[in-house]
């Protein structure tokens, strides 16, 4: 099992240099913001 990662570190090694930068992009490109999606249970394409 892969052990969670905190969306910060997630923002990081995808390149962000900040938080805010990666959750504007994510919101931009998902609709939800990456606490929402995380808390929702659709993180990993699972459905709530």
């Amino acid at each position: 099992m892969v052990p969670k990662r905190t969306i910060t570190e997630v923002a990081f090694r995808s390149g962000f240099n900040d938080l805010s930068s990666f959750d504007r992009n994510f919101c931009k490109r998902y609709g939800a913001s990456p606490r929402n999606v995380r808390s929702s249970g659709q993180a990993n394409g699972r459905p709530a």
